[in-house]
């Protein structure tokens, strides 16, 4: 196996959305490794909310972030909506 391109040992790795298919996916590979794993509940911070997201941030101090959120089934025109408005500024 090819050594990592950014090496999790010893790291603080945060998974956003870590309940989702992909997410709890992604928690247990890291399982494996030797680094600190986090995680935040939607009470911890909501990760739709930059502030919280933040402050979370500054308390917990991640390394690394694996952002494993997605809408399966499709997107919705609601969700593609603001992210094109966001994209055009």
């Amino acid at each position: 196996m090819p050594s990592p391109l950014c090496p999790l040992s010893g790291q603080r790795v945060f998974v956003a959305r870590h309940h989702g298919m992909v997410g709890s996916a992604v928690l247990r590979r890291l399982e494996s490794v030797d680094c600190t794993l986090l995680t935040a509940k939607r009470n911890d911070a909501d990760l739709t909310r930059l502030s919280e997201v933040g402050a979370w941030f500054n308390v917990t101090k991640p390394n690394a972030v694996f952002l494993a959120a997605a809408k399966v089934g499709g997107t919705p025109r609601k969700l593609m909506d603001r992210t094109w408005l966001h994209d055009l500024g």
